[in-house]
C-alpha cells in the first residue's frame, strides 16, 4: 500500500475475458474508492486489453458485475457497491478480489438445479 489514505489493488476476473489465465488489474485507490468504482475501473481496463489482443468489442453493463471477495480460508463474500475495499485489504492483507458476473453466477446455479 502508499499509505493509509491510498494504496493498490490486485483483481482478478472470474469470468472469461479471452485473455491469458491469471490476467489482473493492479488499481492505486483512495480509502474513498468504491466498490462500483473498482468495478468499473477493472472492466474498462479488461475491455481495452481485448481490443488490442484484437477481440471484438462487446457491449458492457456494468450492473452485470460484482466483487467479491476471498480470504486465505477460502470463504468468499461479496462487497457492496458502496463499499471501500482498501479499507479490507489494510484488514486482511492476504486478501483476493475478483470480479464476477451476475449472468454467469445464474447460469452456473440454474444448470446446477437442472442436473
Amino acid at each position: 500500500t502508499l499509505g493509509a489514505t491510498s494504496g493498490s489493488l490486485r483483481v482478478f476476473p472470474a469470468y472469461e475475458t479471452g485473455l491469458i489465465k491469471g490476467t489482473n488489474v493492479k488499481l492505486y485507490i483512495t480509502q474513498m474508492t468504491t466498490t462500483a468504482e473498482v468495478i468499473k475501473l477493472v472492466v474498462q481496463q479488461l475491455e481495452r486489453a481485448r481490443k488490442e489482443k484484437g477481440f471484438p468489442g462487446k457491449p458492457v453493463d456494468l450492473a452485470d458485475f460484482f466483487i467479491v471477495a476471498s480470504g486465505t480460508d477460502h470463504r468468499e463474500f461479496v462487497l457492496e457497491s458502496d463499499f471501500h475495499p482498501l479499507q479490507l485489504q489494510s484488514q486482511m492483507p492476504k486478501l483476493h478480489l475478483f470480479v464476477k458476473r451476475k449472468s454467469d453466477e445464474l447460469r452456473y446455479s440454474e444448470e446446477a438445479t437442472n442436473v
